[in-house]
């Protein structure tokens, strides 16, 4: 009943939202206002920033561009295809889906048709906008911000929204963290190790040649030792925990980023480090959801190598 309810009140919103994109912006003066001009510095590449929580965003919604966000028309998404769209806009730069607060903080109260600040935000639509944040209450839905009248709400994970994109620095940087060598291999940036693109047992085009390998704590250790002259190892827990990327877990279940580490299997890869209260325990991370912990070092894992820059 109640998940009927919602689509009762969806439709409603659906017929306000056709009038509304008919209409121009309208605000209540003797409102406050909750995105006053002062909040907002316009970057002068497409992009604002919120002065208030330091977010960046752009100035347009997908699919828009160019001066007063003319140019263009804005696209909608299902939940899935926006979060995977955030992600391979950031191939140059670091842009991503909002959770629902962080969307929510840009409506202006005192406005409607649409509910923000025009000024900063030019021909934004009155309608629906995704956020990455999933529904408690239902796994079939997530969260969105109806900007014709600023209402927070969820909806089918399979219904068409806009999408705005936000990032925290370095919005429009080159590049990535990671560099694919064309070998086999990536350079982290940050870290200067060089990782095998794939885990232990696979190889070839995105990895899908072959299968995934699993060893006992000892024999992965051998077996880095056995590998090519001894230049690569097992990482530390430190090391490996630091491929976690948690913001992927929405959209393809496993922390990692697969445009650089394809086909990785979630779940338990071994690290070098040996627990410090039980040394018949080593550490591993999890990729099915980022933690590191231990596990008798019996266990079959699989295994990532890696090695210093050269």
């Amino acid at each position: 009943m109640a998940r009927l309810m919602i689509r009762i009140l969806t439709a409603l919103g659906l017929s306000f939202f056709m009038i509304a994109t008919q209409a121009d912006q309208t605000c209540d003066d003797a409102v406050a206002a909750t995105a006053p001009d002062n909040r907002f510095e316009d970057n002068g590449d497409g992009t604002v920033t919120d002065l208030d929580t330091g977010l960046i965003w752009k100035q347009c919604a997908e699919g828009l561009s160019g001066a007063g966000c003319a140019t263009g028309r804005a696209q909608r998404f299902k939940w899935q295809a926006a979060l995977q769209h955030a992600i391979d806009d950031s191939y140059s730069g670091q842009w991503r889906l909002p959770n629902k607060d962080e969307l929510a903080s840009l409506v202006e109260r005192r406005c409607q048709s649409p509910a923000i600040n025009e000024r900063y935000f030019p021909n934004t639509s009155s309608g629906w906008f995704w956020s990455s944040s999933p529904s408690a209450d239902d796994s079939r839905d997530a969260w969105f911000v109806f900007f014709y009248n600023g209402h927070l709400g969820s909806r089918s994970k399979t219904s068409g929204s806009y999408v705005r994109l936000v990032c925290e620095q370095n919005c429009n940087a080159p590049g990535s963290r990671f560099e694919d060598n064309g070998d086999g291999t990536v350079t982290d940036r940050d870290t200067g190790l060089v990782w095998k693109q794939c885990v232990e047992g696979l190889s070839g085009r995105d990895c899908a040649t072959g299968r995934v390998q699993r060893f006992s704590w000892e024999a992965a250790m051998q077996h880095a030792v056995d590998s090519d002259s001894g230049q690569w190892r097992l990482p530390n827990k430190n090391e490996l925990a630091s491929l976690v990327e948690p913001r992927f877990l929405d959209f393809s279940h496993i922390a990692i980023d697969e445009r650089y580490f394809p086909n990785t299997p979630s779940g338990w890869f071994w690290s070098s480090s040996t627990d410090a209260d039980e040394s018949r325990f080593a550490s591993h991370v999890d990729f099915s959801y980022g933690g590191v912990s231990g596990n008798p070092k019996g266990y079959e894992l699989p295994v990532r190598l890696v090695r210093a820059r050269q």
